[in-house]
């Protein structure tokens, strides 16, 4: 067993099953699929997962506020009654939030990101994944490889912004009213967003319609500018 004290540690188990204990404190801790116990403890903790095993880690039940996934598969979910931020790694992760505002990255793979309820934060990352806002007013990053015309990212109750990215030109119809966003930006090109009320909003060649409430906007990288 390996106990931290009243500051801030780092804590690496190496290889072997351990127990990982935060105590009080800032502390980093270092775990891998092996280790049968890890506890954060009092103050901001982190855990970051090594190896290419992937974990079930549960962020309430540790007391730790963030969490890395390693090269495996990853089940993360925060649970409990305060944010978290959640990053997966490499790997194809399954990553929940807790009834917070969350922060949850997917990372390299094929991932499945859920918000739950309050205020959250969700980035696909690289791969085909699925995102799915949940309750809260939420902020949805996903580009052309998710599942936006397979109904695999959706935004859930509250008022959600979907942010588009990625250069392909492809001119394809979305409807936002439908996937339960009401709002859209990216760098989508000769792409279409179409919501219920049909009322469009022209940038040069790129169009977007909003389902109502704010107007939609949109924002140009240079490599968008040169795709279009």
């Amino acid at each position: 067993m390996l106990k931290g004290q009243d500051g801030d540690d780092v804590i690496s188990g190496g290889l072997g099953a351990d127990r990982l204990l935060g105590e009080r404190g800032d502390d980093l801790i270092v775990m891998d699929a092996a280790d049968t116990e890890v506890k954060g403890g009092l103050g901001y903790d982190i855990v970051m997962v090594e190896g290419t095993a992937g974990v079930s880690f549960n962020l309430a039940a540790a007391a730790v506020e963030a969490f890395y996934g390693g090269e495996g598969n990853d089940t993360a979910t925060g649970a409990g009654v305060l944010g978290v931020y959640i990053n997966g790694g490499d790997g194809n992760d399954s990553l929940t939030g807790s009834a917070e505002g969350d922060f949850l990255i997917g990372g390299d793979g094929n991932d499945t990101v859920s918000g739950g309820d309050e205020d959250d934060y969700l980035h696909g990352g690289d791969g085909a994944d699925s995102l799915y806002g949940g309750n809260g007013d939420d902020v949805v990053v996903a580009d052309d490889d998710d599942g936006l015309f397979t109904g695999k990212v959706t935004g859930g109750a509250g008022y959600d912004i979907l942010v588009v990215t990625g250069d392909d030109a492809t001119a394809r119809t979305f409807d936002l009213a439908a996937v339960q966003f009401e709002a859209a930006v990216g760098s989508l090109c000769r792409r279409r967003l179409a919501g219920s009320s049909r009322r469009r909003y022209t940038t040069g060649r790129r169009q977007l319609r909003s389902s109502g409430g704010l107007p939609t906007t949109t924002v140009r990288s240079r490599a968008a500018l040169a795709a279009c």
